[in-house]
């Protein structure tokens, strides 16, 4: 994984809801959003040889983790009924959904910049312009 740590996430990141436990398993889930969303191009940024990767990724992460966290707490939280038998599960309905992984490699992932200082495109995922005969 190596993107962001425990550590990062309470002191940089400013997070809270999230226990070290249930972030250190989230983490490695929320590190495969961010490579399957970016067609893998994040993984470039990977911590190694003591370089840190931008602070948007790590952010990103983050987030991610947090949103992650709220859906497992959001599904449980809203389990009405569940039956074993032919299982089957009811649940509540009202209350907010968290948000989705995509928006939110969108608003961290789109900020990061290379070493010119020019956008990076991570999320990109196809052709930009007019299609192709037109």
């Amino acid at each position: 994984m190596g993107y962001a740590d425990y550590n990062y996430y309470c002191g940089v990141f400013g997070g809270e809801d999230v226990p070290e436990k249930a972030f250190t398993r989230l983490a490695a889930y929320c590190a495969g959003q961010m490579a399957y969303w970016t067609l893998n191009r994040v993984a470039l940024y990977e911590a190694k040889d003591g370089a840190e990767p931008p602070r948007e990724i790590r952010d990103c992460l983050c987030a991610l983790v947090e949103n992650a966290y709220r859906e497992e707490e959001y599904v449980k939280g809203r389990i009405k009924s569940e039956s074993v038998g032919s299982y089957a599960v009811a649940y509540e309905l009202g209350g907010g959904q968290p948000a989705g992984a995509e928006a939110i490699c969108r608003q961290y992932l789109s900020r990061v910049t290379g070493p010119d200082g020019k956008p990076l495109s991570l999320m990109y995922r196809g052709r930009e312009g007019k299609p192709h005969g037109r």
